[in-house]
This record gives C-alpha cells, structure tokens and sequence, in this order.
C-alpha cells in the first residue's frame, strides 16, 4: 500500500489516499485499489494558517517530496499514524471484498 497526502488547498486540509494492491507468491495482482473520497479516522487534518502562508510564499504549489510516516523506514502497522492505520485497513476490506467476489 502506498498511503498518498493529496493537499486539498481549496479545503485548506490534507486528506490521505491510499492505494494498494495484493502481492502473492507468484508476484503482484492484475488490480489494485485506490480510495479517493472515503471515511476514516484520521483521513483528513487541517494545518494551522501558517503551513499555507509558507505554502503560499514557497512557489511550491500542490508539489510535495515523499515523507516517511513517523520517520522510519520499517516498522510495525500498529506504528503508523491513525490515519494511515486506517488507510490501510480500509485498502485491505476493498481488496478483499474484491477478491471474495463481493464489491464494498
């Protein structure tokens, strides 16, 4: 699973958008799933006023680099952010649902 922040500037909030995909033995499946829109904890927070004004100020515009949750580079899922916790628990009832051959 690959656990997006989207900012949504219009929001003036950063939403997670996950997308995952299930890797068997013999390699990766023919699809995957991304959740654009969906309800969890955590998915959305909202930076202080002053993140935009340095936003603003930057010229960086929707452009961010990839920042590792928590900073680390292996861990535990219950390590992760509430957010990407249940990004990834929400990633894993769609594929799961999908290969049941049920649709969530």
């Amino acid at each position: 699973m690959y656990s997006a922040h989207r900012v949504d500037r219009p929001a003036q909030a950063i939403d997670i958008e996950p997308f995952g995909l299930i890797v068997h033995s013999t390699g990766p499946s023919a699809s995957g799933v991304y959740l654009h829109h969906r309800v969890w904890e955590g998915r959305t927070h909202y930076p202080p006023p002053e993140f935009w004004d340095d936003v603003a100020q930057s010229g960086i515009g929707v452009y961010y680099m990839t920042q590792r949750p928590m900073n680390l580079r292996t861990g535990t899922l219950a390590q992760l952010p509430t957010g990407d916790r249940n990004a990834f628990d929400a990633v894993v009832r769609q594929i799961r649902a999908r290969v049941d051959g049920g649709r969530s």
